[in-house]
């Protein structure tokens, strides 16, 4: 796991889920996240599973709407620019073993075990994902890393500082 470094903003890593709210959901916490990071307020970051799980997800989704299809993955690239998604590679198939075996009894779905492993090497501020059952509290306590959904690090961004 990387040391932490001060940093001149948070870094913040998404799940994937993140992402398709975001583009289905322009209301949305996770809309609101995007913007943050498109104004500078947070540095956003994922990893390229995380980037293909999303578009697989658009793909399965709308393939048979082709106009529909071609909105949405426009909408996806203007997302990636505005804000400035930093994309990191997948983990290496020993932290992915290695993660695996600390996280398991923790996490309990070996399909988040290689975005965690990332999320191990990154050592963001604070993980978000829709999916609290797997990126849950006991994760959180083990990696030292919050974990929260979009709507819970709003409203604590949203809390007055001491």
């Amino acid at each position: 796991m990387t040391s932490k470094e001060p940093r001149a903003r948070q870094l913040i890593f998404a799940d994937s889920n993140v992402f398709i709210e975001a583009l289905y959901l322009p209301d949305s916490a996770a809309a609101a996240v995007i913007q943050l990071a498109a104004t500078s307020a947070i540095d956003l970051i994922t990893c390229e599973p995380v980037i293909r799980d999303v578009e697989n997800a658009i793909l399965a989704k709308l393939t048979k709407v082709p106009a529909q299809l071609d909105t949405v993955l426009a909408k996806w690239a203007v997302i990636v620019k505005e804000s400035r998604l930093a994309v990191v590679p997948a983990a290496s198939q020993d932290a992915v073993r290695e993660t695996y075996k600390l996280y398991i009894a923790s996490m309990r779905h070996a399909n988040d075990i290689p975005i965690l492993a990332v999320v191990l090497e990154v050592c963001p501020d604070a993980v978000l994902s829709g999916n609290y059952e797997h990126f849950n509290s006991a994760v959180a306590a083990k990696s030292g890393i919050p974990m929260m959904t979009c709507s819970a690090f709003i409203e604590l961004l949203a809390r007055p500082k001491p």
